[in-house]
C-alpha cells in the first residue's frame, strides 16, 4: 500500500473530529431540551457507577470508559441531574471496563428524524468475565428504559473489543 505521512494523518484526524462535532450539533438540533441531557450523560453513566445516575444495577457493575474525561457540558448537566455533583476523576487509569462508546446508524446525517432511533455499540474489555457481562447488559437496558422516558429509542449493542476488532461478533 502507499505511505501516508504524519501531516496527512494529521489532517484526517482532524477532519474526522471536525466531522463528528457537526454530527452532534446536527443530532442536538433535532432533540428537545429534555432530550440533550441523554447524550449529555451518556458517557458518563458508563464511567461512573453511581446509584444516582440512571442505570445504576449494582455496586460491582463494571463501569470506567477508557481515557474517559468529562467536558464542561456534561459536568453542567450532571450538576443538574444531581445536586452538588463533582467528578473524581472516576476509576483509576487501566481499570476501565468499557473500550468504547460509538453511537452508530443515521444519528447525525441527513437520513436522520425525529423518529428515528440511536443504535450504541458498546465496546467492552475482553477479560470480562460472564457475570460482569450480564451486570453491564442490565445496565444497558435501564438506561434504555430511560431514554424510553425521555421519548428516545435507544439501542445498546454489547460487543468484546477483541472479537470485534478481529470482525467477530459483528453486529453489522
Amino acid at each position: 500500500g502507499e505511505e501516508i505521512s504524519i501531516k496527512d494523518l494529521r489532517t484526517v484526524k482532524l477532519r474526522f473530529k471536525k466531522l463528528h462535532q457537526v454530527r452532534i450539533h446536527y443530532i442536538y438540533d433535532f432533540l428537545q431540551p429534555r432530550q440533550q441531557i441523554f447524550l449529555d450523560l451518556l458517557p458518563l453513566i458508563f464511567h461512573v457507577n453511581s446509584p444516582l445516575l440512571p442505570g445504576y444495577i449494582s455496586f460491582g457493575t463494571p463501569s470506567g470508559l477508557y481515557q474517559y474525561r468529562p467536558g464542561p457540558r456534561t459536568l453542567k448537566a450532571a450538576g443538574k441531574f444531581i445536586k452538588n455533583f463533582a467528578f473524581d476523576g472516576g476509576r483509576a487509569a487501566g481499570k476501565e471496563a468499557i473500550d468504547g462508546l460509538y453511537l452508530m446508524g443515521s444519528v447525525g446525517s441527513i437520513a436522520y428524524s425525529k423518529t428515528s432511533d440511536m443504535d450504541i455499540w458498546l465496546c467492552h474489555h475482553p477479560d470480562l468475565l460472564p457475570g460482569e457481562i450480564k451486570e453491564l447488559s442490565a445496565k444497558a437496558h435501564a438506561v434504555e428504559d430511560w431514554a424510553a422516558t425521555l421519548g428516545l429509542e435507544v439501542h445498546f449493542f454489547l460487543m468484546n473489543s477483541k472479537q470485534f476488532r478481529l470482525g467477530l461478533d459483528a453486529p453489522i
